[in-house]
């Protein structure tokens, strides 16, 4: 009868083993998930935001463009640029200052899961 009773207890902790064991494996696997989860997000995060300092750098070289193509007595006279990006991102640039500098400053902003992010440049530009 003895080792009846010892069987039982043997299969009876076989049994916590496993639902303990299940138990962790159901949490290692949780963490795994939320980790690369957050990974991909955090890589979509630096794609975007490297895209947008391209498109602040583009839209500096566009306003230099724009200086030298109507002449500074035209430029002077701008506020702003129409300019577009590819979607997600919006792009605008603003031109300040009086007829010997001008500031431009170009923000690009997006939006994503985690809200509204914006990245800005600025630069001043004078008459040749």
């Amino acid at each position: 009868m003895t080792n009846n009773l010892a069987f039982r207890h043997k299969k009876g902790f076989a049994l916590v083993e496993l639902i303990f064991a299940i138990g962790i494996i159901t949490v290692l696997l949780t963490v795994l998930v939320a980790s690369l989860s957050q990974a991909l997000m955090s890589s979509e995060f630096v794609k975007n935001n490297a895209m947008a300092n391209r498109y602040v750098e583009e839209g500096l070289e566009l306003a230099r463009q724009k200086r030298d193509q109507l002449g500074w007595q035209e430029f002077i006279k701008l506020t702003n640029i129409d300019s577009s990006v590819p979607s997600p991102f919006t792009r605008n640039i603003s031109l300040s200052g009086d007829e010997k500098k001008r500031k431009v400053v170009v923000e690009v902003s997006w939006i994503d899961n985690k809200g509204t992010h914006k990245v800005s440049g600025t630069t001043y530009l004078t008459e040749w």
